[in-house]
């Protein structure tokens, strides 16, 4: 009985951690380039139920220990993953606003070092300088992206990455892939940083006057919401039920011995 209280706790220790990852993808759902979390989940390890003292028929050395059946012990967090799926391409017009079709990531530099990024809403410094938002330098393939301020008009780039304003070529964005994606990790702002040394991109076209939308659909994921509700729900009735048995063992059982 004590075990289905702790049974009935695990779950709802998953449904609540489901329901910040799942209200964390909600937020973003009009975040350009946001990719949403996912999470696994495991089980504790489970147990075979035998009954014991069982009688031995007469003549038999080995004693009887029939099955009852297995006994799962409850679900627990594995950890959050990153679902790298590609968003929807939205047309915007501006410029500065890239988006990748295909597989890789921009580059930028932050202070904690290189990051990488997919949401491709950009624009100038003061410096005359590409960045992100935030206001992290986008690298290049030969270091940062710089635009004198004669060349700010009419500023090109090509589905190879190439950028040029007008007819000065100025550089070609880095676009990096990585062969495990696992190595990423969120550091906020759209950003991801890598344990691993990223490769060069291959097959992708860079679209300008696009971004890439978030990749979390807001029914989809207020369902999943709704589902995580009733099985908190679920659990929270069992650990009543289970209350309620042991008070009555407790009071009644207990003091009528």
């Amino acid at each position: 009985m004590i075990r289905g209280l702790y049974t009935a706790a695990a779950g709802m220790a998953v449904a609540t951690r489901w329901q910040e990852v799942l209200s964390n993808n909600l937020t973003n759902a009009s975040t350009p380039g946001y990719k949403g979390d996912r999470l696994l989940t495991q089980s504790f390890p489970g147990l075979m139920l035998s009954r014991l003292n069982d009688q031995k028929p007469p003549g038999w050395r080995v004693s009887l220990r029939p099955q009852v059946g297995w006994l799962a012990t409850g679900a627990a967090v594995r950890r959050t993953a990153v679902d790298f799926t590609p968003g929807a391409l939205k047309e915007t017009g501006s410029p500065l606003d890239l988006a990748i079709s295909g597989s890789g990531f921009f580059v930028v530099q932050t202070d904690a070092g290189e990051a990488y990024t997919r949401a491709g809403t950009f624009t100038l410094d003061q410096a005359g300088r590409l960045v992100t938002r935030n206001g992290h330098l986008v690298l290049g393939v030969d270091g940062v992206l710089e635009f004198p301020s004669t060349d700010r008009a009419g500023i090109v780039v090509a589905r190879d990455g190439s950028v040029r304003s007008g007819e000065r070529v100025l550089g070609r964005l880095r676009i990096v892939d990585f062969t495990d994606r696992s190595v990423l990790t969120k550091m906020g702002g759209g950003l991801f940083r890598a344990v691993d040394v990223p490769v060069e991109a291959t097959g992708y076209e860079i679209l300008q006057g696009y971004l890439e939308e978030s990749n979390v659909q807001a029914v989809v994921e207020m369902v999943r919401m709704i589902e995580t509700m009733r099985s908190y729900e679920a659990n929270q009735k069992a650990i009543q039920a289970h209350d309620q048995a042991l008070g009555k063992a407790v009071n009644e059982v207990g003091a009528s011995s």
